[in-house]
């Protein structure tokens, strides 16, 4: 049985498994919970100490820790879930590497920027650490039926997506609005799982282009992002992110020759071609209905799961549904589009070769 240990033990941690809303388990200390055949809690870190000592009323936790140095030094976990603020992943993921652990779960976006992302990589490499992004739909299982539907060819080849994840603008003062911790925006913060699924269900992407914008001004990131992109076999992305709803949203419009696909948060539906109804000689699209869903998947319990196989079985990078290299991928096209948008909204192909950080820039010379 693999040991781990937790740092962070706010709403991802383990705040949000007391969400009556939400499918349980709901959070990484859940997912812990649930795999109680596979792992041991050995400890949780958290640099609030109020909020470490409800943690640990709540999950039993056998030690608690202000200082993730101090408990990686005395408790050793063969697998450590990263779930702090953006702006700590690089330093607490490379020390994790390089002191002992096995395996790493950490929280998306993986780093504020792709420098400190690709040290990420390179030390968990260097460490033989096997890495997994928290892109939690991966192992959700209404987006691995679309990626089925997607992949058997049953509605033709695909030709465009729709994506959109729709937010409230970050509150002034608020973590979420303070570049330098969170690297940008609701593009990065939000889009990256969006971007993420766009690879999972559309494949590669090969080049982007964008615009942002900041409809409020004591905000210090981006509060809208709207892109093209392409990828796959020349399937066009529209994309949106943030806009400024008073809602959450997320969702995926797939359009293929003969049908269409929409998955998100609510959503599930399926249509076919039929004869229309309307004009002769021609085809309509129709409801149709969409298969069942596999039993027995969670997001949480995927990853966790994910990352033990990684260490129990020596899986390759290749072999992890959502690596490093995944969620480096889903950075690069962030970083991409808003690159795109400091050169006026040309095309910038993939990866994209950046000096600095494109959001920082725009705000340095006043276009933000």
């Amino acid at each position: 049985m693999l040991t781990v240990a937790v740092v962070g033990c706010g709403r991802i941690g383990s705040l949000l498994e007391d969400d009556p809303l939400r499918p349980k388990p709901a959070s990484h200390l859940g997912a812990i919970a649930a795999c109680a055949e596979r792992v041991r809690l050995l400890a949780v870190c958290d640099t609030d100490r109020q909020r470490l000592l409800l943690c640990q009323k709540r999950w039993h936790v056998p030690h608690v820790y202000l200082d993730y140095r101090e408990m990686l030094g005395i408790e050793r976990p063969d697998l450590l879930v990263i779930a702090t603020w953006t702006e700590s992943h690089r330093d607490i993921a490379v020390f994790a590497a390089r002191n002992g652990v096995r395996g790493i779960v950490l929280e998306k976006p993986m780093a504020i920027d792709l420098e400190q992302a690709r040290e990420i990589i390179a030390t968990c490499r260097t460490r033989q650490v096997k890495l997994v992004i928290n892109h939690e739909r991966r192992w959700d299982p209404l987006y691995r039926k679309a990626a089925e539907i997607v992949r058997d060819g049953r509605l033709g080849a695909l030709r465009t997506i729709g994506a959109s994840v729709l937010c409230q603008s970050a509150a002034r003062g608020s973590w979420k609005s303070i570049l330098d911790e969170v690297g940008g925006g609701p593009l990065l913060h939000d889009g990256t799982h969006l971007i993420d699924m766009i690879r999972y269900l559309g494949g590669e992407i090969h080049t982007v282009q964008g615009s942002v914008r900041r409809e409020v001004p004591e905000v210090g990131v981006e509060t809208t992002a709207v892109g093209q992109l392409e990828c796959g076999d020349r399937v066009v992305v529209f994309l949106e992110a943030g806009g400024m709803r008073e809602y959450f949203h997320f969702e995926l419009d797939l359009q293929f020759e003969r049908g269409r696909l929409k998955v998100g948060n609510g959503v599930r539906e399926l249509w076919t071609v039929a004869p229309s109804t309307r004009y002769s000689g021609f085809a309509d699209l129709v409801p149709g209905e969409f298969p069942p869903l596999a039993g027995g998947l969670n997001p949480f319990t995927g990853a966790l799961r994910e990352a033990a196989d990684a260490i129990d079985q020596d899986l390759p990078e290749t072999a992890i549904l959502s690596s490093g290299i995944d969620g480096l991928r889903a950075m690069e096209a962030v970083f991409a589009l808003y690159y795109s948008a400091f050169i006026g909204g040309k095309p910038v192909a993939m990866p994209p070769r950046l000096s600095g950080h494109p959001l920082k820039k725009m705000f340095q010379t006043g276009m933000l």
